[in-house]
């Protein structure tokens, strides 16, 4: 089997959703689209450094492409990426995967294991567990969704099309101020949480602290690379003083991490 099988099931299932007529919700359907493909892609560039196994790598590169596939009926009954809106996106990936039957070319433990996977990679907490392989491809997925994720928001928030992507800015007011509980989980190393969130600003500032849940030094050196912390820091309308600092150490725990 080839991952062009898996990405054909993908393709065939997103075309459904583009009969959407609202352009702003068509908008984000092709967002999640390119997204899904993006994190397959990047998992399969972690997987090189994870995994030895050619099938293992394959059942990496299926996380990604079908990990938000409940995105699109989340947007298509919610209008919004919010999970506290909606459902868990996690766990309806779950279940249209299940239902759809996309994971057949696969034996049972491999869907275990693959199930397994799209269902933590939403959870605030980092999966645990006695199954490697298991571990090892929720936390290749986690990495990935991340990565592709903070370089999309940096190269929207840089864009001439930020503000027009409803579901993207979880409709938060886009005004200089953040919270004081999102600063102080930074300000000691802690990924912020959903509900300390209250303003556009707060959400860049969640997404920056995902630095503190990479689990792989190949993810750190990529994010390094593309510099996301730093640019999606200056997409910011606040100023405060502890930015410097808070930045500083995001942009430290990321070189850390690399040459662990």
């Amino acid at each position: 089997m080839e991952y062009t099988n898996l990405e054909s099931l993908f393709d065939k299932y997103t075309s459904r959703y583009l009969e959407i007529s609202d352009p702003r919700i068509l908008d984000s359907i092709q967002f999640k689209i390119t997204h899904s493909k993006g994190v397959a892609a990047i998992c399969s560039n972690i997987s090189f450094f994870v995994f030895s196994l050619p099938r293992h790598q394959l059942m990496a590169k299926a996380c990604g492409i079908f990990h938000d596939i409940a995105r699109f009926e989340q947007l298509k009954h919610f209008s919004t990426f919010d999970d506290s809106k909606s459902f868990d996106h996690g766990e309806k990936a779950v279940e249209i995967l299940k239902t759809e039957n996309y994971l057949s070319f696969f034996d049972s433990a491999e869907q275990k294991a693959i199930l397994n996977a799209i269902k933590q990679h939403n959870k605030k907490v980092q999966p645990i567990g006695d199954d490697e392989l298991e571990l090892a491809l929720a936390k290749t997925l986690r990495d990935a969704d991340k990565i592709d994720t903070l370089t999309s928001i940096a190269e929207y928030y840089e864009s001439s099309e930020a503000g027009n992507k409803k579901a993207f800015q979880l409709d938060l007011p886009d005004i200089p101020e953040v919270s004081e509980k999102v600063l102080d989980s930074l300000r000691n190393a802690r990924m912020v949480d959903y509900r300390d969130i209250r303003t556009l600003d707060d959400f860049k500032l969640l997404k920056m602290s995902w630095i503190y849940d990479i689990n792989y030094p190949i993810s750190f050196a990529m994010l390094i690379k593309s510099q996301v912390i730093n640019r999606i820091f200056n997409s910011m309308k606040t100023k405060n003083k502890d930015f410097d600092l808070l930045v500083g150490m995001a942009c430290g725990y990321a070189e850390a991490g690399a040459t662990y």
